[in-house]
């Protein structure tokens, strides 16, 4: 749909800003420390939404799931994971029309549950399980 996303990386306050860019505007979607968070993993879908998912390199973890909205860039919905369980490997999909669906799990702890989140675009509706990891 012509639009995609800018990383501006300011080096002088250590701050990284993301920006939906569209026929020449820039709308600010998120920023972080890059100190902190290494990298966000933004996944940008052909439809109404941009997820990212924040990696954070101190706990070697990931920190949350935004969802946000490619035109205005307000954030729609926010899985955190800086309490309970923590995650540090991944796996999403897109599928149908505007949805997707991710897994995380923990590598090097097979007591971690899968977690499995499924985010439906059309009706901005986010749905969560968790299913015991058997290996």
């Amino acid at each position: 749909n012509g639009k995609f996303v800018i990383r501006v990386r300011d080096t002088n306050t250590s701050t990284t800003t993301n920006y939906i860019a569209s026929e020449g505007n820039l709308v600010e979607v998120s920023s972080y420390d890059y100190n902190t968070h290494v990298f966000d993993m933004l996944t940008y879908f052909d439809g109404s939404f941009i997820a990212q998912i924040d990696y954070n390199d101190n706990t070697s973890s990931y920190d949350s799931l935004k969802i946000y909205d490619d035109t205005t860039g307000n954030l729609l919905k926010t899985v955190d994971f800086t309490t309970g369980d923590t995650y540090n490997n991944y796996n999403i999909n897109f599928y149908g029309d505007n949805k997707f669906y991710v897994v995380f799990w923990n590598g090097g702890d097979t007591n971690v549950d899968w977690r499995i989140i499924q985010y439906n675009g059309n009706t901005n509706t986010l749905k969560q399980t968790t299913h015991t990891r058997i290996v």
